[in-house]
């Protein structure tokens, strides 16, 4: 049985013009790889949701996966904490105070 040739084998042969049975040998190999790449499941969008999905596992196991969503609770509740009105501003502010600073009687 003769031992099937390498890619390097069968372009040398083709640049050198090859004969019958190097054509027919490269023909099979072409006919071959065009059969496995037009299999399903080989497209380039299989292998981007199958890298999109390796990066969902890989998130799933990582120590940040409930760090960071406390982190971003935690720091959203501190500015709500921080943006509340002063009171005392507020007290000022009531139309009936403002009218008084007005008149010149506070």
């Amino acid at each position: 049985m003769k031992p099937e040739p390498t890619d390097h084998d069968l372009r040398q042969a083709l640049r050198q013009g090859a004969s019958s049975a190097d054509s027919e040998a490269l023909q099979a190999r072409v006919l071959a790889q065009w059969q496995q790449q037009a299999r399903p499941g080989h497209d380039g969008a299989t292998q981007r949701v199958g890298a999109a999905q390796l990066a969902l596992a890989r998130w799933r196991d990582h120590p940040l996966r409930w760090w960071l969503p406390a982190a971003l609770l935690g720091s959203a509740l501190l500015l709500a904490w921080c943006a509340r009105p002063d009171p005392g501003l507020q007290e000022l502010m009531q139309p009936d105070v403002l009218s008084q600073i007005a008149i010149g009687e506070l």
